[in-house]
């Protein structure tokens, strides 16, 4: 290939040639390859900036046949030095005064690679690279076109300059991203061992009690029940646990929300009677549907509606209602007359582990609204101590050609 490819537009072509690159390691191959395509003969060793050790290392090369030196040249030595400070292309044999400048060190490493010229990378007066052409037999060519040859270093330079920082940039984000995961992971775990240590306690104690003392039927069958209450207890732990860290992709289908909260209700209600607790359906609009995972959406709508009845500690009313909101939405809400949640609680009612009941778990509120959320719905608690809760969900409408003719 002729010199004469290094026209004044090349660097054009060079920036588009290296431009489509967004990886360090497969910029840095690419830089090499067009500058060997445009110097051929010409072997290429990448020296980049390692801001660890403070040196430019060389990281990658074309054409070479032996290894260069792993420490590479100082940052604040005398050839990066004057390579940042010129920022052009230093051709060693024609600069004897440069060469004399160097050190011992850097002369014997630029001998031992057979470099022959180095082309700094500068960008915005800091040297980010450079490289070095070794065994080339075209230091006419490399003279004759050095403007475009710096051109084309200098569009290098950016594009490197900026790659790399945005590598960099996602590193650190990765690695406070999985900070951030152990620290939660450290939290659940001592959560999850302070839920089950406390009733395993209890299940050895009773088991203990009852192998040690002699007891009646009557008595036998009181520590067992007790026994099977805690081992539900831990199992009732686990299992929202795993439902809140591994959930399953939703089973799509057209959901009737009224439908679905009159029978929730209905099954709630029984449950409230035993607590002293009136279960009520209030307003409710016929014949909305969403798209969504009915069997998700039921177990929701029930966690919340326990919640509901626990809160009112022993009597109370607790009234459960879906309507269409302005919004193309549905709108389902729980109204409790319970105690209220003070406003420093309301604050982590979503934090896996938080409860303030007695056996709770605290991981029934982060699963309902992490499976509103796969939904594509919204989950908000409104609360104040003394005069009850309000939980809303609102849940994409699904709008049918039925509803459509009704209005």
């Amino acid at each position: 290939m002729s010199s004469t490819v290094l026209k004044t537009e090349d660097s054009e072509s060079f920036a588009a040639e290296i431009g489509e690159f967004s990886e360090p390691s497969r910029l840095r191959a690419a830089i090499l390859g067009a500058f060997q395509r445009r110097l051929p003969a010409a072997s290429c060793v990448f020296f980049e900036l390692d801001d660890w050790t403070g040196r430019l290392l060389p990281a990658f090369d074309v054409g070479l046949d032996r290894r260069p030196s792993p420490l590479g040249f100082l940052r604040a030595g005398a050839l990066a030095r004057w390579l940042r400070v010129n920022d052009e292309l230093l051709v060693v044999p024609d600069r004897r005064n440069v060469w004399d400048y160097l050190g011992v060190d850097e002369q014997g490493e630029l001998m031992a690679l057979g470099a022959r010229a180095c082309l700094p990378l500068v960008a915005d007066a800091e040297l980010v690279a450079f490289i070095a052409f070794c065994d080339t037999d075209r230091r006419p060519a490399l003279g004759e076109h050095r403007i475009h040859i710096e051109r084309c270093a200098r569009r290098a330079a950016v594009r490197w300059r900026d790659v790399v920082r945005l590598a960099r940039e996602r590193t650190r984000d990765e690695r406070l991203r999985r900070s951030q995961q152990l620290g939660v992971a450290g939290q659940m775990a001592a959560s999850v061992a302070h839920e089950v240590r406390n009733p395993l306690a209890a299940v050895r104690s009773l088991v203990q009690y009852a192998r040690e003392m002699a007891q009646s039927t009557a008595e036998r069958d009181e520590i067992l029940g007790d026994v099977l209450q805690e081992v539900d207890r831990i199992d009732r732990t686990l299992t929202n646990l795993l439902q809140l860290s591994q959930p399953t992709s939703p089973d799509w289908s057209v959901v009737h929300v009224t439908t679905l909260l009159e029978s929730v209700t209905r099954f709630v209600r029984a449950y409230g009677s035993r607590l002293r607790v009136s279960v009520q359906l209030g307003e409710t609009t016929p014949r909305l549907t969403v798209l969504g995972d009915e069997r998700e959406l039921r177990q929701v709508v029930t966690n919340l509606l326990l919640n509901a009845c626990q809160a009112c500690v022993g009597s109370g009313d607790v009234t459960a209602s879906v309507t269409r909101d302005g919004a193309p939405e549905v709108d389902i809400r729980i109204v409790d007359s319970g105690q209220g949640i003070t406003a420093s609680d309301l604050d982590r009612v979503f934090e896996p582990f938080f409860t303030t009941r007695p056996g709770g778990t605290g991981l029934g509120l982060p699963f309902c609204r992490d499976a509103i959320e796969r939904l594509g719905g919204r989950m908000a608690i409104q609360s104040s101590p003394g005069l009850g809760t309000t939980v809303q969900v609102r849940l994409p409408l699904l709008v049918t050609n039925a509803d459509d003719s009704s209005r």
